[in-house]
Order: structure tokens, then sequence, then C-alpha cells
């Protein structure tokens, strides 16, 4: 009998446009290589856009905390994304009324039998460096 994984995350992902997709998964290595793979179970966003890669993502203590935590980040305009990005300690405090009583961890790289799949690059293909 295998344990189930209580544990959630939140990501975003960078689209090969430089377009971010926020999304919430119990499994982030699997869920991140259905999106760079394009595969029946990526997001209608990621198949239009492509995946350029996982920029972060934070381990949520419940299902519930991590869709709240994916509403607050979808609220958010491009730049403040970025800065959360640059400065994941501040989630806490910034966002602190919208995610009361919830802890949160962050993270920059899957796991480590995954981080080939941190960067996705379509063969053949430089992912775009341009802003």
């Amino acid at each position: 009998m295998t344990k189930k994984n209580d544990k959630s995350y939140v990501y975003i992902i960078q689209c090969m446009d430089l377009t971010y997709y926020t999304g919430v998964t119990n499994h982030i290595s699997r869920r991140f290589r259905e999106h760079a793979t394009g595969g029946a179970r990526a997001a209608r966003y990621t198949k239009n856009h492509g995946v350029l890669r996982l920029c972060c993502y934070w381990e949520a203590p419940s299902r519930s905390a991590a869709m709240k935590l994916e509403y607050v980040i979808k609220q958010l305009r491009r730049w403040q994304k970025e800065d959360l990005m640059a400065h994941p300690e501040t989630l806490g405090t910034i966002y602190a009324t919208n995610l009361k009583g919830f802890s949160f961890t962050h993270h920059t790289e899957l796991p480590s039998k995954t981080n080939d799949c941190k960067q996705h690059t379509t063969a053949g293909e430089e992912p775009s460096t341009a802003h």
C-alpha cells in the first residue's frame, strides 16, 4: 500500500513568450513534465505558449492553502510576480492578510532526480532571452 502525498505545490512556469503560468499540483516534477512535453494533461495555456522553465514553486501544507496562494499569485501584475520570485521570503509578510495561518516553503529547483526538467527547450531551439 502506498502512502498518499498530502502536500500540494504552487508553481510558476515561464513560457517561451516570457509570460508566466501559475498552477497547483500534488506532484511537482510530474506536473512540470506534463506541461513541458505538451501532452494531453498539459494546460491549454502552456500548450499554446510553450514552456521555457520552472521559475519556482512553494510547498503548501494542504490543497486548500495551495489554492489560496495560487489565487493570490494570479491576481498579481507581472512585475509583482517577478518581485515575488526574486524575493520569495516576502510572501508571508506582503500577503499575510490573504494567507493568514498558512506556512509555505519556497523552492527554485525540482527534486534532485528530475533536475533535468528545470529548463525545457524544444529540440533545436534556444530559449529566448528578450524582455
